[in-house]
């Protein structure tokens, strides 16, 4: 079950990652909405190094191709999905 302390703690640890500022008169909804704003903003470097990332290490794998610089598939596809999620966060597009 979850509670209001629990939630506090949560939003303030997001707060503090993301740099957020939190209000003590302000309520949950602003506090909320600016966690929200900033996780949802990362969300393409993320989904760069949590989906395209292993989906491309896989694709080297199953095409054997060798990685350059004797990188590890994995390393290669990381590398790759940070630079083009890290391209799309700043760009605010995929293309």
């Amino acid at each position: 079950m979850i509670n209001a302390a629990s939630t506090m703690i949560v939003l303030a640890a997001a707060a503090m990652l993301f740099g957020l500022r939190i209000e003590g008169q302000r309520g949950n909804s602003g506090t909320m909405q600016q966690a929200l704003k900033g996780i949802f903003f990362v969300m393409p470097l993320l989904f760069g190094i949590g989906f395209i990332a292993p989906v491309t290490a896989e694709l080297i794998v199953l095409a054997g191709i060798a990685p350059p610089l004797a990188l590890s598939p994995l390393a290669a596809g990381l590398i790759f999905g940070s630079l083009w999620g890290g391209y799309a966060t700043i760009k605010g597009s995929w293309l």
